[in-house]
């Protein structure tokens, strides 16, 4: 059972607001969305931390950065990234030569602009599949 959205700063007075989840999150999802992708699911990072430990998963638990709740994102991709990244690859290939992990490269440099766009007034942490076991404690 999916928790809902939470707000990343509940119940605390010390820091400055910090933008609305849902906002935060619809807006995360248009920048992705100019990027190719078009699939990102909101998770409460509290809620995820908790089915980890309840669970006993080898699995490191995500970030709080000492809130008591926090929006976490999963993204993914369908086939309308290609051909954003197949423009994106030739346009490196012309300036560069050639592109180590093309797609990795692509996924990291996306998520990182939508994420800095978005959440550039708060702390942020990002995961990616390929971190390996050491970062995400298990394959993904």
């Amino acid at each position: 059972e999916a928790e809902p959205l939470c707000h990343p700063n509940a119940g605390q007075q010390e820091e400055p607001p910090v933008p609305d989840a849902k906002q935060c999150y619809a807006d995360f999802c248009a920048h992705l969305a100019g990027f190719g992708f078009t699939v990102a699911q909101p998770l409460c990072a509290s809620w995820y931390n908790g089915m980890i430990q309840a669970n006993n998963l080898p699995i490191q638990p995500l970030p709080m950065f000492g809130r008591p709740s926090c929006l976490a994102i999963l993204v993914g991709n369908t086939k309308e990234v290609w051909p954003l990244f197949k423009a994106w690859l030739a346009e490196q290939v012309a300036l560069h030569g050639s592109v180590q992990d093309p797609f990795d490269t692509y996924t990291h440099w996306s998520i990182a602009q939508a994420v800095q766009r978005v959440f550039s007034s708060i702390q942020t942490d990002t995961f990616m599949a390929t971190d390996g076991a050491e970062r995400l404690g298990g394959s993904q």
